[in-house]
């Protein structure tokens, strides 16, 4: 049952909502990511969705704030794009400080007037700082709160390891199974051989395709049509071979390693490669995530 409080600040944000066309939807988060209230035009509109990224966003642009020695502040906006996740139109989330434990946050369409919201914004902002809300102080170590949320969302790997068993003696497979699992720790990994899932399902079960290409695997059928697959649905593709070159078209244009005997190196490789780079572009594209 939501509580006096509660019910108090969402008939602030209702109030708001209601007041500027623009904004769609409004949010009281608390600075672990609880969604507090929320109140929005759409009925369909899950902010609880939204929470953990929400978080990390803001607690990202506290630490940037608290590197600078800004000191207190009470409205901090941080202008980014939803993508289609709940509309097929881009919006912009907003977020304004509230306290030390909570933050606003705004969808909003990408005509509001910002002088506007921050005006009526205050008044809201003032309100609910009146309310109480009863949660610990902020942690004075945000880079902690950033990693366990992050633990929290991120779920472990999988891969789908691919190969023909012509080849298993050859790229050492057996070996390199056993040093992904050992190397990457919590990750869950397919093959062919003991798949009991359809293609399709297959293709949409994995994160990363890994492929050990070589003339044999390349009249797979299972294989090639995995491929392609795998390549529609925008997944992940790795794939190992001795020879760039023989690469069929729609793999040249991924990832691409070349096979080397030490089979610890090669997976501690493909283990930096998946942290660091963006590894559907070609490597002339590479985007650096750190």
């Amino acid at each position: 049952m939501e509580s006096e409080n509660t019910a108090e600040m969402k008939e602030n944000l209702k109030m708001l909502v209601e007041v500027i066309p623009e904004i769609i939807g409004s949010a009281l988060f608390d600075i672990n990511g609880n969604l507090i209230t929320s109140y929005s035009l759409e009925e369909s509109f899950n902010f609880s969705e939204l929470a953990f990224d929400a978080s990390i966003q803001y607690l990202a642009a506290s630490l940037l704030l608290e590197t600078f020695d800004s000191g207190e502040f009470q409205l901090i906006t941080i202008i980014s794009k939803i993508g289609d996740k709940f509309s097929s139109i881009e919006k912009a989330i907003l977020f304004v400080r509230v306290d030390n434990n909570r933050y606003l946050v705004y969808i909003c369409e990408g005509s509001l007037k910002l002088g506007l919201l921050f005006l009526d914004s205050k008044r809201v902002v003032n309100k609910i700082m009146k309310i109480p809300y009863f949660m610990p102080e902020r942690k004075k170590n945000l880079n902690q709160q950033l990693n366990r949320i992050e633990r929290e969302i991120i779920s472990p790997r999988k891969f789908l390891v691919c190969y023909v068993n012509e080849d298993i003696k050859s790229f050492q497979i057996d070996l390199f199974l056993e040093k992904m699992q050992y190397y990457n720790e919590g990750i869950k990994i397919q093959t062919l051989k003991d798949n009991v899932l359809s293609l399709d399902d297959l293709a949409d079960w994995c994160d990363v395709f890994i492929w050990f290409h070589s003339t044999e695997s390349e009249k797979s059928e299972s294989i090639y049509s995995l491929l392609k697959k795998t390549d529609m649905l925008g997944k992940k593709i790795v794939s190992i071979t001795t020879n760039f070159n023989t690469l069929p078209p729609i793999a040249a244009t991924k990832w691409a390693l070349s096979y080397i005997t030490n089979i610890e190196e090669l997976v501690l490789k493909i283990a930096d490669d998946l942290k660091n780079y963006d590894i559907n572009k070609p490597k002339g594209e590479w985007d650096v995530f750190q």
